[in-house]
């Protein structure tokens, strides 16, 4: 379960990835996955938890952040067997 808002949505996730499965219990791993580039763009730019939500509850994140996450993401799922799943590109 996502603790805090993520920075793209699982559509932008699946279509970023080419994943075009229908909604499965691959799609755990997916949220997974997003949730921990979100954390690890998150603790890179020294966000909070609500960042880029306003006080009505909207959310509007910068591109740059979403490109951001989905280069993240991309590394995470794709090295999901890695033990070091952070390449120095990222």
């Amino acid at each position: 379960e996502m603790t805090s808002q993520p920075f793209i949505s699982m559509e932008m996730a699946r279509a970023h990835l080419r994943v075009d499965y229908p909604q499965s219990t691959d799609d755990l791993d997916l949220e997974e996955k997003v949730r921990q580039a979100c954390d690890i763009i998150r603790d890179y730019l020294h966000l909070g938890e609500n960042a880029y939500i306003d006080s009505n509850g909207n959310v509007d994140v910068p591109a740059h952040v979403e490109a951001a996450t989905l280069l993240v993401l991309g590394n995470l799922y794709a090295d999901r067997e890695s033990a070091d799943p952070i390449t120095k590109g990222v």
